[in-house]
């Protein structure tokens, strides 16, 4: 009877000590868990933080470089803005005036080449006018110089400063001996006066140019 008396008070002291042991095991879980996720967190804190600053230095850069390309950028568009105005005017300039007077003008060129032509055998190619009208007013204005008159058409003999003018129409004068083309067309004398005219538009248009 002891001896069952014994074994069971071996028992539950074996029970006991077991039972502090697992709750010790517990309790040191629970503060390697506790390490473990103040850790995580820590880092998941450091993470946040090296992200929002890596964000927010991107989006300086980001403001500066817009910053730096705007006025270049809002001039580029202006600049767009006012070509394609010009053009637009230059245009419906051009079809008002009717297709004689756009020939006589585009011959009017003639007077700036009288001393290249001089002497000189040349043959004609049209685009865009009425060939009989154009070859007509050709023949007055360079007599028998003129060696042959023929069609052509836009950009084929040459190349062309593509404007976004409507009214294609020109002659080119080549000569005999291939030492010079002439060209008499409207993309070239709206380019020309353009040019002459950039000076006194950049001034009209930003306060600049005149006084460069």
């Amino acid at each position: 009877m002891k001896e069952l008396k014994s074994t069971e008070l071996l028992d539950k002291q074996i029970q006991l000590e077991a039972a502090k042991k697992i709750q010790n095991i517990l309790e040191k879980a629970d503060r390697e868990c506790e390490e473990i996720l103040q850790t995580v967190t820590q880092e998941l804190e450091e993470a946040r933080k090296q992200k929002q600053e890596f964000y927010s230095r991107k989006l300086k850069e980001e403001q500066v470089n817009l910053e730096a390309t705007f006025p270049l950028e809002k001039q580029r568009l202006e600049l767009a803005y006012i070509q394609e105005a010009l053009i637009s005017g230059i245009n419906e300039y051009l079809e008002k005036m009717g297709d004689q007077k756009r020939l006589s003008i585009v011959l009017g060129e003639l007077n700036e080449q009288k001393s290249v032509l001089q002497d000189k055998k040349c043959s004609a190619y049209i685009y865009g006018f009425d060939f009989n009208d154009a070859k007509k007013e050709l023949e007055k204005a360079i007599g028998n110089n003129l060696l042959k008159v023929e069609k052509t058409e836009y950009g084929k003999m040459i190349i062309e400063n593509d404007l976004a003018i409507k009214c294609q129409q020109g002659i080119i004068l080549e000569a005999q001996d291939k030492s010079f083309r002439i060209r008499l067309t409207l993309n070239q004398i709206i380019s020309r006066i353009l040019d002459e005219n950039r000076d006194q538009l950049n001034a009209a248009l930003f306060g600049e140019g005149e006084n460069d």
